[in-house]
């Protein structure tokens, strides 16, 4: 049986504070025990086998995953590396169509990206952004980004422009009523750096939007290029980006030509469970009430004895993963004399 927030705050209220605290202080104390303990190692639920899509020879991580450990690309297994591995010496060099390399492995460009996708290069583009939900409507997103020769947009000399949120057709996602209507940003961007987006009732999507198409005629389609999608909960949208080596080009295949299935093993990112029902990515009550009692410890500048607490924690987390099975024995050989960023591991 799952563990969730509720049974955690029932359990785990007397240990912190003093035992009277209201929901919203356990269940941040709840949280913040989380937060220390997947810092740790992947514990039992802090891993899930999950399906992606590549696009443009480029993974974009969801908000619910924080990195990926392992990947099948294509049918095959393929390794994946650091941010430095263009610079590695006797490696593949640029991570680009210029890479000296036939593997297709994945290689980290960092949790910079606001955005799912890319605007087009060499474009400027309007931005639009939809949601479900009327009440968005009266919401904004707040947009930093640049224009033509680099430039950032500025407004009164700050580098933050809003922009209102519009709503689907009868809110049915993909729909658009009348084009003529469509609230757009009020510049054209190359690229867009930081979006801050409120707490809304529902999904808000971005898109970049083709202006010219729109003035031809009112019931003309404009060029949609869809750039993100934002759960109602996010408020700075931050995403984790991998770029294939060497992707596949598949040209008869035309279900697959946007790009290939990819199969991983992932890592979760930490979201603050929030309702009763939610459940934790940290399943052992015991673990939990050493993690909480630790940090008490840890406000009473007492270190050593958080320290010996949350060891305590890891202890029982660690015997959690064996009684899972989720220790394997694994045989992973690098062969002698190959480049490190060029030769197959034989397993």
């Amino acid at each position: 049986m799952f563990l969730t927030l509720s049974d955690a705050r029932t359990h785990l209220r007397k240990f912190i504070g003093s035992g009277a605290c209201r929901n919203s202080d356990v269940d941040n104390r709840i949280n913040e025990v989380i937060m220390h303990m997947l810092r740790e190692a992947n514990w039992k639920l802090t891993t899930r086998r999950v399906s992606l899509w590549e696009c443009e020879s480029v993974v974009t991580l969801p908000r619910e995953f924080d990195k990926i450990i392992a990947v099948n690309y294509d049918n095959r297994p393929v390794r994946v590396f650091g941010q430095y591995y263009e610079f590695l010496e006797g490696g593949p060099g640029r991570i680009d169509k210029y890479a000296n390399t036939t593997c297709s492995d994945l290689v980290d460009l960092g949790s910079k990206y606001c955005l799912m996708r890319d605007i087009p290069m060499n474009e400027n583009w309007s931005l639009v952004a939809f949601s479900t939900e009327q009440e968005d409507t009266t919401e904004t997103l707040t947009i930093k980004g640049v224009t033509s020769y680099n430039n950032t947009v500025l407004l009164n000399g700050e580098p933050y422009k809003t922009m209102p949120i519009n709503r689907w057709n009868d809110g049915t996602e993909g729909l658009i009523k009348n084009l003529d209507t469509l609230n757009l940003s009020s510049d054209q961007y190359s690229s867009v750096t930081q979006i801050v987006k409120p707490v809304t009732k529902g999904y808000v999507s971005l898109y970049a939007i083709d202006t010219s198409l729109m003035a031809e005629s009112s019931n003309t389609v404009p060029a949609l290029y869809f750039l993100g999608k934002y759960h109602p909960d996010e408020t700075v949208p931050q995403f984790r980006r991998y770029k294939i080596m060497r992707a596949n080009t598949r040209y008869n295949d035309l279900g697959a030509s946007a790009g290939n299935y990819i199969i991983a093993m992932v890592k979760m990112a930490l979201i603050d469970a929030k309702h009763d029902n939610d459940i934790l990515l940290i399943q052992d009550l015991a673990a939990l009430k050493m993690g909480c009692m630790a940090l008490a410890k840890l406000e009473a500048d007492e270190l050593g004895d958080y320290q010996k607490y949350m060891a305590v924690a890891f202890n029982l987390l660690h015997k959690q993963l064996l009684d899972h099975g989720q220790y394997v024995a694994e045989i992973n050989v690098q062969m002698d004399a190959f480049a490190f960023g060029g030769s197959g591991n034989i397993i």
